[in-house]
């Protein structure tokens, strides 16, 4: 009987815990038992309403019925711990650009920092997969920001249907790592998703200016790149990418290099230049700036401030 109650308390613990209605105030009363151990903190998920404070630059607003750890991550512990150069590179060139692009927004991290910090640019954030594209159309509605744009779309090369593949066991959560790509990761449920390139994309919507590309995308980088051949060759954007080890990096490097396009690994001291993509073998460093070569000495330049270029 004693084993029977303890199962009941547990559930009810979790239930509790993951109500939004109720989260909130739990997550209120857990930051004031964890002053002397921050590190136990991301252990309280984050449900229902919440906020993502951005360094020097205001608040983010949003509401979550479902589990995120990117988020979770993010509230607990902040835009500036952890492998965070990706997002600071971002925010820099983000500051400067009239167009920017978020290929596999997710949630709407990077899209919510572009708008906070440069009100003026157009943003477009592309996200599949209807959890975090509700997730992500909270963020915008609630933080009032006018100038991000929501398409509940995947990127690739050609237009039509396709199957997005998400890890089972994050059915439920607002999973980051579902992909085109069959096979990327194990033990898949598959996601019937609408598909467009980037070229008829921006055709239609005539875009113009586009200045900046956050993608990640899982491994399909190169597809969508396959169906940007206009939009690489007119516009010149500079490009964030993760890139992971093992994940058709040949094939992107087939895709970039043929406009033109040089390669920056961002390790933690800094931009990298590599002939050809070679990432991080612990994965803890996953994103490339891709730059036109053109622009080479200007964007590094611009980055000067947060960053040094590695010896």
């Amino acid at each position: 009987m004693r084993r029977v109650l303890k199962q009941i308390n547990a559930r009810g613990r979790r239930f509790v815990l993951r109500h939004p209605s109720v989260n909130p105030l739990f997550r209120v009363i857990w930051r004031g038992l964890t002053v002397s151990r921050p590190e136990l903190r991301p252990r309280m998920p984050v449900l229902g309403a919440f906020h993502l404070d951005l360094p020097d630059r205001g608040r983010v607003h949003g509401s979550t019925p479902v589990e995120d750890w990117i988020l979770t991550w993010l509230y607990w512990n902040g835009f500036d711990q952890g492998t965070a150069m990706g997002l600071r590179v971002f925010r820099r060139l983000a500051r400067g650009c009239r167009t920017i692009l978020d290929i596999g927004a997710h949630i709407g991290v990077f899209s919510m920092a572009a708008a906070l910090d440069n009100p003026t640019a157009v943003i477009h954030a592309f996200e599949p997969l209807p959890v975090s594209f509700r997730l992500l159309s909270s963020m915008i509605r609630r933080s009032r920001v006018a100038n991000v744009h929501a398409h509940e779309l995947a990127l690739s090369d050609r237009e039509g249907e396709a199957d997005l593949f998400v890890r089972r066991e994050a059915q439920g959560m607002s999973a980051s790592d579902a992909s085109l790509i069959a096979g990327f990761r194990e033990d898949c449920d598959r996601v019937p998703v609408q598909l467009a390139t980037l070229d008829r994309f921006a055709a239609r919507q005539g875009l113009r200016d586009i200045d900046l590309i956050k993608i990640d995308v899982e491994s399909a980088e190169y597809l969508v790149f396959r169906g940007a051949a206009d939009v690489l060759r007119a516009e010149r954007p500079v490009i964030l990418s993760e890139v992971l080890l093992g994940s058709k990096e040949q094939e992107l490097h087939a895709e970039l290099s043929r406009h033109g396009y040089v390669y920056f690994w961002l390790a933690a001291e800094g931009p990298v230049e590599q002939a050809q993509f070679r990432p991080d073998p612990t994965s803890t460093y996953r994103d490339f700036l891709v730059v036109p070569a053109e622009k080479r000495r200007a964007v590094l330049e611009s980055l000067a401030p947060i960053t040094q270029p590695a010896a």
